[in-house]
């Protein structure tokens, strides 16, 4: 149904009926955060800020996520695309703990409830999702927390690191490879892993040692802070910080498009 109301809307906007669309729906398993399609229709009348050489934009994207949201995981191309298309644009990456903390094991019923969704996810975005792993699961309980703080860990060992690239591992890690990304060695591993093929030699016991310390926890909590702070209500979330004012770009899946036509409208 989703899926038909995206041709409908994307047809509406090739016909010049409508400039802009935004279809929103709740998805229960992000705890009914809004999950928004968004499209903006191109304007060749905003020629001269498309055209804009993109190492004049002084501003800074921010993205708020959590390696275990499906819907961030199928944003991830997205997000790739817009870096990939805006080189010098700074981005900051924020851990919002979708579900830190939790302590409720996913039995039966939880896990055919979030292949639902998963489906979704899937044939919005394309990526790829291991079912079978998440069905093998027994005794899992879905806490996010940890692996935000191994996002957290990867910033705090090398802060010059690509975080999105390392993000991305870890959801590759737990939505294609179906490891356990609640498991601190598991986390060690995968971090070290993501660092290396960046460039930077980390063993997993290095990453395992900051990891465990008070300041990946204390961190890790600033940037769950931060985010209610932002009033951030859906995963993934996306913020232009723009001469010391911050705004909120989408909440939820949105189109690569869409977002680079937002900055560059900004910018201009």
């Amino acid at each position: 149904m989703l899926l038909s109301l995206v041709t409908w809307c994307k047809k509406r906007i090739e016909l010049g009926l409508v400039r802009d669309v935004t279809v929103q729906f709740y998805d229960p398993l992000n705890g009914h955060h809004p999950v928004a399609y968004h499209h903006v229709l191109q304007d060749r009348r905003d020629g001269p800020a498309q055209q804009r050489n993109l190492t004049e934009l002084a501003m800074k994207l921010i993205f708020v996520g959590d390696p275990m949201c499906s819907w961030c995981y199928g944003f991830h191309k997205e997000m790739a695309t817009i870096v990939e298309a805006m080189p010098t644009l700074e981005v900051q990456v924020l851990v919002g703990g979708l579900a830190a903390g939790s302590t409720q094991v996913l039995d039966d019923a939880g896990k055919q409830f979030r292949l639902g969704h998963w489906a979704r996810a899937e044939q919005l975005s394309g990526a790829q999702f291991n079912r079978e792993a998440l069905l093998a699961r027994k005794n899992f309980v879905y806490d996010t927390e940890p692996v935000c703080r191994a996002v957290v860990t990867a910033r705090l060992i090398k802060p010059s690191v690509d975080l999105l690239t390392v993000f991305g591992a870890f959801q590759r890690a737990f939505y294609v490879d179906g490891l356990d990304t609640t498991d601190g060695k598991v986390l060690a591993a995968i971090g070290a892993s993501a660092l290396k093929a960046a460039g930077f030699d980390v063993d997993a016991d290095a990453f395992l040692t900051v990891w465990s310390s008070d300041e990946a926890v204390q961190i890790t909590r600033a940037d769950f802070v931060l985010t209610r702070r932002l009033d951030v209500s859906g995963f993934p979330s996306l913020f232009v910080e723009l001469n010391g004012k911050i705004e909120q770009l989408s909440s939820g899946y949105a189109l690569a498009a869409s977002v680079q036509q937002t900055l560059m409208r900004l910018a201009a």
